[in-house]
């Protein structure tokens, strides 16, 4: 799909299709970040900060599995 840049006021917008943002999960805002001369747009509630980690982390730190059952050897 091609779009074109727009000036508006004093800075540049990018218009996207309703269809599109719906698609990429974009309510209102996003973060926007540049890799490899890419724009990327994520929808805001993707981005991940150490909290996040920190309690998936702790939801799982005890689960039990298969390996700490039979492969563990002390």
């Amino acid at each position: 799909m091609k779009a074109s840049i727009r000036t508006i006021g004093k800075s540049k917008g990018l218009i996207i299709l309703k269809k599109i943002l719906e698609e990429c999960g974009i309510d209102q805002e996003v973060t926007l970040t540049v890799k490899n001369q890419t724009l990327v747009v994520k929808p805001l509630n993707d981005v991940k900060d150490w909290s996040d980690f920190k309690s998936k982390k702790q939801s799982v730190a005890f689960m039990p599995n298969e390996f700490d059952q039979t492969e563990w050897t002390w």
